[in-house]
């Protein structure tokens, strides 16, 4: 009987442990080339935040703006986008939060592909 008391307490303790634990959510931004021969870089943003999220994603080419996109994703939706890369400079994408655009809440870059 003190074993079925004390078993039934460490669940019920365990469940409200779980109930009240609350992990906060994240974003995700990526870039990458496709293929390896550095002709086109894909990048993408992933909202796993809990809520519909604004965003303002900026690609860099050499150190100029090459292109913005102003998004607005839900919960669980991804959007990405493929960019032509010479490979011949760096690019970076910078993710902003919006309505903050002063620095960016994500941030990928890739390095200029170096001939041999």
């Amino acid at each position: 009987a003190a074993a079925l008391v004390v078993a039934s307490a460490a669940v019920g303790l365990a469940r409200q442990g779980a109930a009240a634990q609350h992990y906060p959510g994240f974003t995700q931004l990526w870039a990458d080339r496709m293929p390896r021969n550095g002709t086109t870089v894909r990048f993408g943003v992933g909202n796993h935040e809990g809520r519909t999220v604004r965003y303002l994603l900026v690609y860099i080419d050499d150190g100029h703006r090459a292109a913005s996109w102003d998004l607005a994703l839900a919960n669980g939706q991804a959007w990405s986008r493929s960019q032509p890369f010479a490979g011949r400079n760096a690019i970076a994408v910078k993710l902003f939060r919006l309505p903050d655009v002063s620095r960016p809440y994500r941030y990928v870059t890739l390095a200029a592909v170096r001939s041999s």
